[in-house]
């Protein structure tokens, strides 16, 4: 069967890949691929989630799935936590190859993260 394979792969193939390795992530990585790309966590008639993620990838063009494969290989890495220290390597590979300036968007951020605190002690402060 895998001779059967032809590159690039078709749009069917990496909606298969795309749903199984969303499948394999942690609950709160599936969250935010959910979010980012604005699928329901949750169907309306009640089905698994996965069943409707699966719908909405088959309608998904090949470059849109390309994407989307790309985020779940690299959701695991857009946040840091207390117990791990570890550089997001993949994240910042991928950032050196497509000459995406990872440094100035980390200051960015921690700027506005920053502004946003202190509007929202101001904001406290007037209640």
């Amino acid at each position: 069967m895998r001779g059967k394979l032809s590159a690039p792969l078709s749009g069917p193939d990496l909606a298969l890949i795309v749903g199984a390795y969303f499948a394999d992530l942690w609950h709160e990585h599936r969250k935010a691929l959910l979010r980012l790309w604005g699928f329901t966590e949750k169907d309306p008639k009640g089905a698994h989630p996965s069943s409707s993620l699966h719908k909405k990838l088959a309608e998904l063009p090949a470059a849109e799935l390309a994407r989307c494969l790309l985020d779940c290989a690299l959701v695991g890495e857009l946040r840091s936590s207390p117990w791990n220290d570890s550089r997001p390597e993949r994240l910042l590979a991928f950032a050196a190859r497509h000459k995406i300036n990872a440094e100035a968007i980390r200051r960015q951020s921690s700027v506005d993260f920053e502004d946003k605190a202190k509007a929202e002690k101001a904001r406290k402060r007037r209640a």
